[in-house]
């Protein structure tokens, strides 16, 4: 019987969220090798710069996984598709609350933010009822979230600025405004490019290599201004120019509302990249074949290594610029970790004493907002100074211990909600 999970996914999963809750937890005592690169463009990158890029090659592996597990048992590709453009809305949702709780005005921000948080969670758990009466509890409980969750987009206020609003400028703006999309807005719109590509071209690698080689020059075309900038002058299209001229209008629109070389380019393919290896596990997993992908993941990450030194012309390595060799030397990093993970469970047989590692990264997207709610929480309350007065240290070593407990916390916290019964699942 073949696995529904594969656990070295979920352990690297787990890791990554982990130290994604540590660092961000940490004050401004931290060792520079804790923090984000400092100065903002320097060349180069530190633990933290690895995280998320690391988030978006772990969401491009599960995609194979996932997917053709669903499609094997008979799902559509409709239906398959539709399950990816939800989830993506509520990935993107909820990266809106991460970009702008802090400037509402109607309530306190921190409320609305923990409030916006839990809703989100509560409209997006599963449980498991005993009985009819807990079924009836768990439908009421749910639907009470979906209805908060909305009511709380509906009713958010700002100070008014001026915004871009899809294809229009509107200079007296007070509801929620897009900015970056937030960590998880940029996990939702990467995963929703690579998953669409899966489910179009199937487990055939040749044709996401090429895919990743796409989204890799779209990021480098950006360096030379915009990717349509040079049509006018190309006489020799004649009668297409005015195709380009109408889609390069729309794409300077869409650009300016979504950063299409950073998200679609550079972002989209680190996602793309793990999609590659998913791909290969995936085949390991689901047929008969006998495939070595730890030696494919070791090679792979070679390749991604090469990639970024041939990339560092266009911008270096740098995670606020996001260019693309920030982006593969990410991923060839994720590459030997999970290469690592996976030699450890199966030669050494490490994998129960990393099980902790795998619960977390099963029920990651719970445990990056419960830090926050937690942090929230305890302002409202007025006991932060009390019990993170780590932050404010000037003592690096306090600080990291203070913020290894705090994960430590949330991380059990997680345990105490999932074993009451409720996980989230979108």
């Amino acid at each position: 019987m073949k696995p529904d999970r594969v656990v070295s996914v979920d352990i690297l999963r787990g890791l990554a969220i982990a130290t994604m809750v540590f660092v961000n937890d940490l004050g401004p005592a931290a060792p520079s090798w804790l923090k984000h690169i400092q100065p903002h463009d320097t060349d180069g990158m530190t633990i933290p710069d690895v995280i998320f890029p690391m988030f978006l090659f772990i969401s491009g592996m599960s995609i194979p996984l996932a997917l053709d597990r669903t499609l094997r048992s008979g799902v559509s590709r409709w239906k398959v598709f539709g399950h990816s453009l939800r989830r993506t809305c509520i990935l993107v949702l909820l990266g809106l609350i991460e970009v702008n709780y802090a400037n509402d005005i109607r309530y306190d921000s921190r409320i609305w933010g923990l409030l916006a948080y839990v809703s989100g969670i509560l409209a997006c758990c599963t449980f498991l009822p005993h009985s009819i009466s807990q079924k009836t509890i768990f439908t009421v409980v749910k639907v009470l979230g979906l209805l908060a969750f909305f009511g709380l987009f509906i009713s958010y206020s700002r100070e008014p600025i001026e915004t871009e609003f899809l294809f229009f400028q509107v200079e007296h703006w007070t509801w929620l405004q897009t900015s970056w999309w937030g960590i998880l807005g940029l996990l939702g719109w990467s995963y929703l490019a690579v998953s669409i590509t899966y489910i179009l071209l199937g487990n055939r690698r040749e044709l996401i290599m090429g895919m990743l080689g796409l989204l890799l020059l779209l990021n480098y075309s950006s360096y030379q201004g915009d990717i349509f900038a040079n049509f006018p002058r190309k006489n020799w299209l004649g009668i297409l120019l005015p195709i380009f001229d109408t889609t390069s209008s729309y794409y300077d629109a869409i650009n300016g509302y979504l950063y299409v070389p950073t998200v679609f380019g550079t972002m989209a393919s680190a996602t793309m990249a793990g999609c590659l290896l998913g791909s290969v596990l995936s085949e390991e997993v689901y047929s008969s074949m006998s495939k070595n992908s730890t030696t494919y993941a070791i090679m792979f990450a070679g390749g991604l290594f090469s990639a970024a030194l041939l990339s560092d012309c266009f911008g270096g390595i740098n995670k606020i610029a996001a260019t693309a060799a920030w982006s593969l030397l990410s991923a060839a990093i994720t590459c030997l970790l999970w290469s690592l993970i996976q030699a450890a469970i199966y030669f050494l047989d490490l994998g129960g004493k990393l099980a902790f590692l795998e619960f977390l990264g099963r029920n990651a997207l719970l445990v990056y907002l419960l830090h926050p709610i937690v942090l929230w929480t305890s302002e409202l309350l007025v006991i932060s100074d009390a019990v993170f007065s780590y932050k404010n240290s000037i003592n690096a070593n306090t600080l990291v211990l203070g913020s290894f407990t705090c994960t430590l916390f949330v991380c059990a916290l997680t345990k105490l909600i999932v074993r009451a019964g409720l996980r989230m699942k979108i």
